[in-house]
């Protein structure tokens, strides 16, 4: 039977968990009923997988660090690459999605989750990862992408004709939200009107000058040929900003660990006495000296510590109970 100091703990951090999610929900949030990644994502998975075979698993995208006032104004230049948001996003072995997205009802959000994965499940089984342009050259890094965009678009709406209104009107609102290049240069001004129109064609049939590429190693040709012209156009080009439809295409190292977490859907309900991290933290490489394999003294406890009170009486020694007791006895 539970001690009565045992049951008033345990309503009080009952107590406690009911306050903090009332307290949580507060007027202007989003609405409990519209579906977040976590309530969709085993849909989402059988459906990419009976679309594009071998595609790989579906976790959380990351949002967009947090930056300080000193890393904005070094970043002035390239604010319009800075994603506002958690962008859909692929490195070839896994699909990362924003966990919430905006929308009316729920079968809007369903719907462009569906598109979202199926564009880097797409992304992922061609291989735009093996042939993308390093960071150091950005005008040939975003004519690879374009072109791959317009091959995945060309690809998805021939093999599922009816997504191609869902790919149309998510062009339009991409383009329609894209931010703009401050002070753009020649040749920022040239790839902003590839983009452009890119967006506002029809995805089945590309505008010219792009053609729908059977391989990556098709769009990094076509890529190489449009960069010998529009190299020559006055610059820089710092780069063109992230289109959502298209999402973020990396060909950075994911962390991945046996146990790792990020790519585990977020419960809807925050554990207790715990907080949910924006995004996975940097791997940073041990120095020679700083693991220690010898196991330490001190553990953390993984339960809820709870407090007890003990009777006084108890715990005194026995030869004080017999200088109490009754003398007669």
């Amino acid at each position: 039977m539970a001690e009565p100091e045992d049951v008033v703990a345990e309503g009080a951090l009952l107590a406690t968990r009911v306050v903090r999610e009332l307290w949580a929900h507060r007027p202007g949030e989003r609405p409990q009923s519209l579906p977040r990644l976590s309530d969709v994502r085993r849909r989402l998975e059988l459906f990419v997988a009976a679309c594009v075979p071998n595609a790989p698993e579906i976790g959380v995208a990351d949002p967009p660090a947090r930056l300080n006032m000193l890393a904005r104004l070094a970043r002035r230049r390239t604010a319009h690459l800075l994603p506002l948001a958690a962008m859909a996003s692929t490195d070839g072995d896994r699909i990362r999605l924003p966990e919430t997205l905006d929308g009316a009802d729920a079968d809007a959000i369903l719907a462009r989750y569906q598109l979202l994965a199926l564009e880097q499940a797409t992304r992922a089984t061609r291989g735009t990862v093996r042939c993308i342009p390093p960071c150091s050259t950005p005008l040939l890094r975003d004519l690879y992408l374009l072109a791959e965009a317009a091959a995945v678009d060309a690809t998805l709406v021939t093999l599922l004709p009816r997504l191609a209104s869902g790919v149309a009107e998510a062009r339009r609102e991409s383009g329609a939200g894209c931010v703009p290049i401050p002070r753009p240069s020649q040749q920022e001004l040239a790839m902003e009107a590839l983009l452009h129109a890119l967006l506002a064609a029809d995805p089945a049939t590309p505008p010219p000058p792009f053609v729908v590429a059977t391989t990556p190693a098709d769009s990094f040709e076509w890529a190489t040929e449009q960069h010998e012209q529009l190299r020559r156009l006055e610059g820089p080009h710092r780069g063109l900003p992230p289109i959502p439809v298209w999402g973020i295409v990396t060909d950075l190292e994911p962390v991945a660990t046996a146990g790792n977490e990020a790519f585990t859907a977020a419960p809807s309900t925050p554990a207790t006495r715990s907080h949910q991290l924006p995004r996975r933290p940097t791997v940073r490489e041990p120095a020679a000296d700083e693991d220690d394999s010898e196991p330490g003294t001190w553990i953390v406890r993984a339960d809820d510590a709870q407090e007890k009170a003990e009777d006084p009486a108890g715990l005194q020694r026995p030869a004080d109970r017999d200088e109490q007791a009754d003398p007669g006895e």
